[in-house]
């Protein structure tokens, strides 16, 4: 999978989403800055992952981030 479908933003409710070694993952929807009550969110070994969308500072319950081993990651927005 390369990208995570638009309606998973919906999941409004979720707290931790483990993206760990998702090899080929290389973008995420613009609905993730919709999931509110998300607290731990890991992209390590995401080694495909190139942009994170914008809007990701509207995750303002996010506590904790781990995205070691993104080489291809391009930039992070503001």
């Amino acid at each position: 999978m390369r990208m995570i479908p638009e309606g998973f933003g919906g999941l409004t409710c979720l707290m931790k989403l483990d993206m760990q070694g998702c090899e080929v993952l290389e973008e995420f929807p613009p609905g993730l800055r919709n999931m509110c009550a998300l607290e731990e969110l890991d992209f390590s070994q995401c080694r495909s992952l190139t942009t994170i969308p914008e809007g990701f500072s509207g995750l303002t319950s996010l506590k904790k981030l781990t995205m070691q081993e993104c080489e291809a990651l391009e930039e992070f927005p503001p």
